[in-house]
C-alpha cells in the first residue's frame, strides 16, 4: 500500500493551535483513511493530549514523539524540532516499526487544509512531480522552499538528513539554509500550497472561497485561528471540535 505521513510539530506556545489543526484534519475525513498516518511531535518540554490522540485515531493511525533535542527559541528550537522529527522517522522506518512511507509532510500549527479531499489532491500532485521535495518555493529572503512541505520517504534521503546534515547553523531557518541541498536533490513548487509568512489579518469566508477557486488546498502562515474556524464553518458546520484538553 502506498502511504504518506503527516508530521505535525509544535511546542507549548502553539500547542492549542496544533491540536485545533489536528482535530480539523481528522474531521475533514468522512471515513478512516488507511493511506495516511499522523505523527504528533512535541518539543522536549511539551506533551501530547490523550483526548486528541483518541480523536484523531478515529480517522488515522497516530504516532507520537517528544523531541530529544533541547534547543529553544527561533531558529534553534524550530530547527532542532525538525531534525529530530526526521531522525526519529528514519529510525523507526529503518527498524520496521513504521511503514516505509513514500512521502512525509512536515508542517506546523500555522497551517490549514482548505477543503475535504486535500490529502488526495496533494498526494496525486506529489506522484506526478516525481521529486524529492514539494511545497511552495519562495523568493524572499532568497530562493527556498518553505518548511511546511513534502519530502521523500526514501531511506537514503532521510538518513542523510538525520545523520550527515544533522542540523544547521543558528543563523536562520533550516528550510532556508538547506535550500541548496533540496534544490539539487530535486524540488517542485506545487500550485496547491501557499505560504504567506507571518500574516496576522483575520481570514474571511470570501477569501477561503477565492483560494479554493484558485485551486489551493493548503495554506501556511496565518498567526491566528481564523482560517481553521472558517474552514470548519464552511465544510463541517454539524461537527463541533472536541473540547480542548
Amino acid at each position: 500500500m502506498k502511504k504518506f505521513l503527516l508530521a505535525l510539530q509544535y511546542w507549548d506556545g502553539d500547542k492549542a493551535e496544533a491540536e485545533q489543526l489536528a482535530r480539523l484534519i481528522a474531521d475533514l475525513e468522512s471515513t478512516r483513511n488507511p493511506e495516511v498516518d499522523i505523527m504528533l511531535v512535541c518539543r522536549f518540554d511539551s506533551g501530547h493530549s490523550g483526548s486528541l490522540v483518541e480523536h484523531v485515531s478515529k480517522k488515522f493511525d497516530v504516532y507520537t514523539h517528544k523531541s530529544r533535542r533541547r534547543e529553544t527559541g527561533w531558529p534553534a528550537g524550530c530547527n532542532a524540532l525538525f531534525f529530530d522529527t526526521v531522525t526519529r522517522i528514519y529510525e523507526l522506518c529503518h527498524a520496521r516499526k513504521l511503514p516505509q512511507y513514500q512521502a512525509i509532510l512536515t508542517f506546523e500549527a500555522d497551517c490549514c487544509p482548505l477543503r475535504p479531499g486535500w490529502l488526495e489532491m496533494l498526494w496525486a500532485d506529489w506522484q506526478r512531480a516525481k521529486v524529492k521535495f514539494m511545497g511552495d518555493i519562495l523568493k524572499h529572503p532568497g530562493e527556498h522552499m518553505n518548511g511546511n512541505m513534502f519530502l521523500s520517504g526514501d531511506q537514503d534521503l532521510l538518513k542523510k538528513i538525520a545523520h550527515k546534515i544533522i542540523g544547521c547553523a543558528p543563523s536562520g531557518g533550516w528550510d532556508f539554509l538547506l535550500a541548496p541541498h533540496f534544490k539539487q536533490a530535486g524540488w517542485y513548487s506545487t500550485p496547491l500550497m501557499r505560504s504567506e509568512w507571518t500574516r496576522q489579518a483575520e481570514f474571511t469566508a470570501k477569501e477561503l472561497e477565492d483560494q479554493i477557486q484558485s485551486g489551493l488546498v493548503f495554506h501556511h502562515g496565518l498567526k491566528n485561528d481564523s482560517l481553521k474556524r472558517v474552514v470548519r464553518q464552511r465544510w463541517l458546520p454539524q461537527v463541533p471540535p472536541i473540547k480542548k484538553s
